[in-house]
């Protein structure tokens, strides 16, 4: 957002492509195995160990996603700063499908069991008696050298078996967006034989084919009790099929395996060529299956976005449920002062979760996603504050989830960064009404701006035809963060301003409540904490960063109440949930409601939730580099568009087209290895493509609300004295 304005951007390009490539020349920072369609494998899950009350932090495999716990920045952030000494609960490790083993494809495939078998048994027999011929002294001068080709086969005699059929829908807790290859393979046309050829001696083997699914998202805190801590979200499902699998012909050449075997012959060399050069293996091995994935969902059939089943309530329509999302906000500066009274009146009759979201990256735009989709940034491939519009045609919204319920629900958002707008107009069915707030006329430390989407939230709530859903988002505590650090007077100011706010949108709803009957539920959300000195803010993984809260008011929720297992990614399914629908299918959030095992009341609400703080910590050291790594990487490529949208505002037109093809190419190479890079540390839903960077959100401001006598919102985003909080 804004605070790249108060750093050097120069310098912090060149700093971050320098640690970049130093970063990128260590071979195996972060190595994650590939796991199908499982969230985790064997080792992840043993490694995401379980919540302790003695300060250790736990590990995730491979610098993949923690605990249930994602995260995002408004802002690109700075190293880690010190933090409290806690317990950290990793979460089920994310780790990338089993594209990230294509690079090795082709040195396996002349393997003999990579020949397909035809099961003319015949041939085998005629095989068998060449096999016992006396062998022939060669001349190794004439014999030709075997030619490797890079392409991937099924192996001998076998096929692959799926414990259900293919299904457009990912498995809930599934680790990446289905694709072609996650699935079992179509039969061939012909019929296929079963039986096993006359000449082989070897009996049947039964084949488990179906390793568990897991969906592990324990609670990235510590119980307040002593019950047993949180292990799985979800049920593990364990499929055994015992089969002699039958016998496959060899699979028809396609336009994707030709281009995948291209690429192959192109970049497989240069896999094996530099051995001794440590920053070939790792990232041309993560560009081979990357691009490779990406023809894929380019060339290869479309998958159907799964369809979310719903069961209706009684009019849904009559439901009301207001979000309030506010940017960059630390709970323990919030607790700290006796003046956000509002707050501490809301957690009285709220259960309220002092979160984390450790192994996640702590970037806005990352988290915002998180929170509007109910899925991790890991599985989104959201890596940066980089709009990109495609996502959520794949990851529904939460005003897309609604709609496919009731389109008579009514949605709605206020918001004063573009992107959220831009989250909530994206997808098949976008909110009902999209009002962004731009930045106002002298509003230095954003807080009249923030005064403004209060006011037009109040005006919404109190209206005759009150949408059900709101949606109202401040970034005003995120830019003094940056600004300032979380530890200035600017940045508590910034929290008081927000309990001010806040008293006003709750004094709203409870005289709606009062004139029309109605019941209405209050969620409170952040997206990252800050770090409390002045830069960067966040990005890494201190627990000043990764800390997070949810606090939820409502008929369901209990009052006063603790509960530590709460994440900010189960906003979406909660929200669902309450409207009678289902959430949706492959989540990783879950409905809070369903969490109600871990509700806790404690003798002291704020020292508990201090205690609660003071228990987050970093997560293990592989993971820390990786997401550092990862930051560093994808702060790069948003650094570019900043500049070019900062430096291109006044050039005459027949300078732009230059400009902007400069400018285009430098995010182009620095997207790439950015992609690669998040690729590598656990990102399943990265892509290349689309190579050039996406058209920016760009809405009309809403002018402020006549109640602030004398301040008009900008009649242009790029009016002298308006910026964007991107």
């Amino acid at each position: 957002m804004g605070y790249a304005r108060h750093v050097g951007r120069v310098g912090a390009l060149a700093v971050a492509l320098g640690v970049g490539v130093a970063v990128a020349s260590t071979p195996g920072i972060a190595s994650a195995a590939p796991a199908g369609d499982s969230s985790s494998d064997s080792s992840s899950s043993s490694a995401a160990s379980g919540t302790s009350s003695s300060g250790t932090s736990g590990g995730t495999s491979g610098g993949t996603s923690s605990a249930r716990a994602a995260s995002g920045s408004s802002k690109p952030a700075e190293g880690p700063s010190g933090g409290s000494t806690s317990t950290s609960e990793p979460g089920s490790s994310q780790s990338p499908s089993d594209e990230s083993s294509d690079g090795d494809d082709a040195a396996d495939s002349d393997d003999p069991a990579d020949t397909p078998a035809t099961g003319d048994t015949t041939d085998e027999a005629s095989d068998d008696a060449d096999a016992n011929a006396p062998t022939e002294a060669v001349d190794p001068s004439t014999v030709e050298p075997a030619v490797v080709e890079p392409v991937v086969s099924e192996p001998s005699g076998t096929a692959p078996v799926s414990a259900e059929p293919p299904s457009d829908e990912p498995a809930k807790g599934n680790d990446s967006n289905p694709q072609p290859e996650q699935l079992a393979p179509a039969q061939p046309a012909g019929p296929v034989t079963a039986e096993a050829p006359e000449t082989s001696s070897t009996a049947p083997v039964a084949v488990d084919v179906s390793a568990p699914v897991q969906t592990v998202a324990p609670s990235a805190m510590t119980k307040l009790s002593t019950s047993q801590p949180s292990t799985q979200r979800a049920a593990t499902t364990t499929t055994s099929l015992a089969a002699t699998a039958p016998v496959v012909p060899q699979q028809p050449r396609t336009l994707i395996t030709a281009v995948t075997q291209l690429v192959a012959a192109v970049l497989q060399p240069l896999l094996d060529a530099a051995k001794n050069s440590p920053i070939q293996i790792p990232f041309l091995s993560a560009a081979l299956s990357l691009v490779r994935n990406e023809f894929e969902r380019i060339l290869g059939p479309r998958q159907a976005a799964p369809q979310q089943g719903t069961t209706l309530v009684a009019e849904p329509t009559k439901q009301r449920v207001l979000v309030i999302g506010i940017d960059g906000t630390n709970l323990s500066r919030i607790l700290a002062d006796d003046y956000n009274q509002n707050f501490l009146e809301l957690m009285g009759t709220s259960t309220t979760a002092a979160s984390s979201i450790v192994g996640h990256t702590t970037i806005s735009n990352p988290s915002w996603t998180a929170i509007l989709t109910g899925v991790w940034g890991e599985r989104t491939g959201v890596i940066n504050n980089v709009f990109t519009p495609w996502t959520y045609n794949t990851w529904p919204t939460v005003f897309t989830q609604l709609e496919s319920i009731d389109r008579d629900i009514q949605t709605m958002t206020v918001a004063n960064w573009n992107v959220i707008n831009g989250i909530a107009g994206a997808g098949a069915i976008p909110v009902d009404e999209n009002l962004y707030v731009a930045q106002l006329e002298g509003d230095r430390d954003w807080l009249l701006t923030d005064d403004a989407v209060a006011d037009l939230t109040v005006d919404a709530i109190a209206g005759a035809d009150a949408p059900n859903f709101l949606f109202s988002y401040f970034v005003g505590v995120d830019e003094n963060g940056h600004m300032y650090g979380g530890a200035s007077q600017q940045y508590k100011d910034a929290i008081r301003n927000m309990d001010d706010n806040l008293g006003e949108m709750m004094d709203a709803v409870a005289a709606r409540e009062l004139a029309t009957g109605e019941d209405w539920t209050i969620m409170v959300v952040t997206d990252h904490g800050h770090q409390p000195q002045v830069g960067f803010g966040h990005g890494f993984q201190s627990p000043d960063e990764t800390a997070t809260f949810v606090i939820v008011d409502g008929p369901d929720f209990k009052d006063g109440y603790v509960n530590l297992e709460y994440e900010i990614v189960d906003t979406t399914p909660t929200v669902v949930s309450l409207f009678g629908g289902t959430p949706r299918a492959g989540s990783d959030g879950v409905t809070l409601q369903s969490l109600a095992a871990g509700d806790e009341l404690p003798d002291d609400l704020v020292k508990a939730l201090q205690d609660a703080i003071a228990d987050n910590d970093y997560p293990d050291l592989i993971t820390n580099i990786a997401l550092g790594a990862r930051t560093v990487f994808a702060t790069v490529p948003y650094y570019v568009l900043e500049l070019k949208r900062d430096l291109g505002a006044g050039l005459p037109n027949f300078l732009l087209l230059p400009f902007n093809a400069v400018f285009d190419g430098l995010y182009v190479a620095t997207n790439v290895p950015a992609q690669i890079v998040a690729f590598l540390t656990g990102v399943t839903g990265a892509r290349i493509f689309p190579l050039l960077p996406p058209e920016q959100p760009d809405f009309a401001p809403t002018p402020a609300p006549t109640s602030d006598a004398g301040l008009l919102a900008c009649g242009s985003v790029s009016e002298m004295g308006c910026t964007t909080a991107a």
